[in-house]
Order: structure tokens, then sequence, then C-alpha cells
């Protein structure tokens, strides 16, 4: 049965690598590769007019170079270091989406399981929507951003400690049937953050530290029990809510986002994440390729989701956006690790994340060297 196991890792760890790298040579990152990037970076956070942004590249050989731009503190004149802190936001779901595998490989969670199995009574339809559904964001669950109530909560009490119960009590609906739909929603990672306290007896902390942070060693990475961050952190800014960037680093209720979006890393400790993610290091293979089954979000693009993990053509991870404060995006692409951070959300960024879109302008860039040695 090892054998078995460890053949089909082997098997499912090529088509990964097959599917993220074409035919052509890929260059190391060297004077040439690391002058484009940075040169591309910079344009980016030019043209979005974002304070500043630090990115993370890892080549197929290990080799990982760190890129800066702009400001990270607007009042100081700060710059941006590749080694500050960042509320990392919806990449937090990667974390979490893991973590609830690893219980699935120790038989303690079933993907099939209901929400009414591990939290009965409290979810509304929660004996028809499955941990599966949670994952994949096909639960059909009404968003917790809805309720006004809620969202002025988030704004003005940044101390306030949210549970799920208080979440439910003002956004407890199912708007479409379990499965049917995709709807990227925060509130099926808020329920994962209970399901995975429930089946581990822990808070979700301590078990992503022990089972996730600790074993790959990622020293700078953090699920924070409040809204502080570790120096050197980048300041967040709110950037289209006024004639001038809001500061709203310590600003929201961290604990509002859980699961779904709370946790604080660096480009160095995601870029480490990226490749465990991707590689399937701390999951069986069933797991791993589960986590990986990605289905089409519906939109009539390329995207389609997984369990907590996006892919988008040669594009494989996830972004992120925190209140409009911090973005985030961390995706393999053509045997690149590519981890960008940027401290604005701005008008000029297509879809949800500016760092998404530096990413973008990264990406054709990187295209456009590699057509040199195909």
């Amino acid at each position: 049965m090892r054998r078995i196991a460890a053949l089909l890792l082997l098997l499912l760890t090529l088509a990964l690598a097959a599917a993220t790298a074409s035919a052509g040579f890929r260059p190391p990152l060297d004077a040439d590769l690391q002058y484009m990037l940075n040169d591309s970076l910079a344009g980016a956070v030019h043209n979005l007019q974002v304070p500043g942004a630090v990115m993370a590249v890892k080549d197929a050989r290990g080799n990982v170079a760190y890129f800066h731009q702009g400001l990270a503190d607007i009042a100081t004149g700060q710059e941006m270091d590749p080694a500050m802190y960042f509320r990392i936001a919806s990449i937090t779901k990667t974390f979490t989406a893991t973590a609830i595998l690893t219980l699935v490989d120790q038989n303690k969670v079933g993907l099939t399981d209901t929400v009414e199995m591990w939290l009965p009574g409290k979810v509304d339809g929660g004996a028809t929507v499955t941990v599966q559904n949670l994952l994949e964001m096909r639960s059909g669950l009404e968003h917790f951003e809805s309720s006004a109530t809620l969202s002025h909560l988030i704004d003005t009490e940044p101390d306030h400690q949210f549970t799920l119960d208080e979440y439910l009590s003002y956004t407890n609906k199912v708007l479409a049937a379990p499965g049917a739909v995709y709807d990227y929603n925060n509130l099926n990672y808020l329920i994962l953050q209970s399901i995975i306290e429930k089946a581990s007896g822990r808070d979700y902390q301590s078990y992503f530290q022990d089972r996730l942070i600790t074993p790959l060693g990622l020293s700078q990475t953090m699920v924070p029990y409040n809204n502080g961050l570790p120096s050197p952190y980048a300041h967040g800014y709110r950037l289209n809510d006024g004639p001038q960037p809001e500061d709203c680093t310590f600003r929201y209720a961290t604990s509002a986002f859980g699961g779904a979006g709370s946790m604080v890393s660096t480009a160095g400790d995601l870029v480490k994440w990226l490749d465990a993610l991707v590689d399937g290091s701390l999951l069986s293979v069933t797991s791993h390729r589960a986590q990986w089954d990605t289905k089409a979000d519906g939109g009539g693009g390329g995207m389609s989701y997984g369990l907590g993990v996006a892919r988008d053509g040669n594009t494989y991870g996830h972004n992120g956006n925190y209140n409009n404060t911090y973005t985030s995006a961390m995706f393999r692409y053509l045997g690149y690790d590519i981890v960008i951070l940027a401290n604005g959300q701005t008008q000029f960024s297509t879809g949800s994340s500016s760092a998404t879109s530096i990413y973008s302008a990264v990406r054709t860039s990187l295209d456009q060297y590699l057509m040199r040695w195909d």
C-alpha cells in the first residue's frame, strides 16, 4: 500500500508540474530576469497608484528573489521592505481549507459531513450543507456583509471579538440550493473555523500553529487573537473614500475575518506556504487531489475554484482583499512561485485585489521574457 501511495503522489506531483510549466526552458532568477521583474513591479505600482508593494519570486531551482516598491508608511515616508508583515486577507482561506483536510486525513471530519452534524441547530438549512459545499463556495448561504449592523461593528469596534453565533443572529439564510451555484462567501470559512475547533478540541489559531505553521517553519506567519501587528509592518490604506489616503492599519475588528481572512504573514513565508500548498506536502494524496479538483465558477472566464484554492489557466493559488486596505496574491505560474502584497486597493485595479492586478502585469512581462527562450 505504501508503494501505491508513493506512486500516486509521484504521479500527482508530475501532473501538477506538467500543468504549471510548458515545454520551453525556464530561466533561473538571474540578473536579467530580476531586473525585468523589478521593472514590472515598479510600473504596476505606479500605474495602479497604490502606496507600495513587495514581491517574492521563487524559480523551479529553489532560488528566491525579493523586490519592493513604494511606501510602507505615507506619513513618515518609510519605504517598503520585503521583510514587512502584512494582513494577507483571503489567502487565509488556503490555510483553513488545508486544516480541514488534515482533519479529514485523521478521519475526524468527512467532506460529506453536514453542518448540522457539527453545529446542530445553528445554521439555517445546515442539514443540507456539507463541509465540501463550504470549502467550494457552493453552500448557498447568505453573506454576513449583507448585515448593516455587522458591517458597522467591523468598521467601528476594532477590539470587538466576533463569534459565529453573533454572525448567525444577523445573517442566517439559505439563498440557493447547496452545491448548485458558486458564490464566494466569507461566512463559509467562518463556519469551517468553528468545525475545526469542534473536531480538534482546540481553538483554530493553535491548530493552525501546530499542524500547518510549525511543520513548515513559517516563523513569520500567525493567526492573530487581536488586530495588532508585529514589527516591521506595512500600513494599510483606504484610497478612494476621500481626498487623502486613510490609514486603516488598526481600524477594523480582525476577529470578524477569522478563518476567512485574518492571518498575518510576510512574502518570504508565503513562498514557502505556496510551495507546500501546490505540492501537497501536508496532505494525503487523496486530500491533495480533492483540494485541486477545481470547478468552473460560472462566470464565463477561465477561473475555477477547488477546496480553498483557485486556478485560472496556468495560474494556481489564491488572492485576497482585507477591507480594501491590504491586498494579496499568491500564485504558481509556469514553474515560478510569485507572491505579491500591497497596502491599498485602488479604482485602477482590475478585479477585487490590487495585488492581483500587479501579478497580472508581472505575468505579462514574464511571458514576454520567456518568449526569448522558447
